[in-house]
């Protein structure tokens, strides 16, 4: 093969790639990105679709849930983990990040965050950061307990 029949397969095979993540974005939506306090360990609730809040920043082709101290964070932006590819990173004050794998059912035990349920009428996802037995003893969720509370 000559070189110009090589960039030629290189160029076709990049606008094909650019292609199909440009389908997966249309069809699931971006990726997010969950961004929580280094060490946090307990509840989170995430509101969504609420017209009293911000939407979510974008970062890159990331959707970004920036977590506060209180693990209350609301959003007038849709579902942000419906259907879409979830990552959840510890951010420290130093600015070191921590990858914490994740789980949405209770089978795997190395998971450190818990996807455990969404309430349709209150839009409200409930996640759960920490390990299985932390989990198991955590009690409820908590709720976000809107407009009082807007941390």
């Amino acid at each position: 093969m000559n070189a110009t029949r090589l960039r030629t397969i290189a160029w076709k095979s990049c606008l094909v790639l650019l292609f199909c993540l440009l389908l997966v974005i249309l069809l699931l939506g971006r990726p997010v990105l969950i961004e929580i306090p280094g060490d946090h360990k307990r509840w989170i609730v995430i509101r969504d679709k609420d017209a009293h809040c911000p939407p979510l920043i974008t970062r890159g082709l990331f959707r970004v849930v920036l977590v506060p101290n209180s693990g209350k964070v609301c959003t007038s932006s849709p579902e942000p983990l419906n259907l879409t590819y979830v990552r959840f990173e510890y951010v420290y004050p130093d600015g070191r990040r921590k990858y914490l794998p994740w789980s949405g059912s209770g089978g795997d035990t190395s998971a450190k965050v818990w996807l455990l349920g969404y309430n349709i009428e209150l839009h409200e996802q409930y996640v759960f950061v920490g390990d299985v037995h932390e989990m198991n003893n955590s009690g409820p969720p908590m709720r976000y307990d809107m407009p009082s509370d807007k941390n």
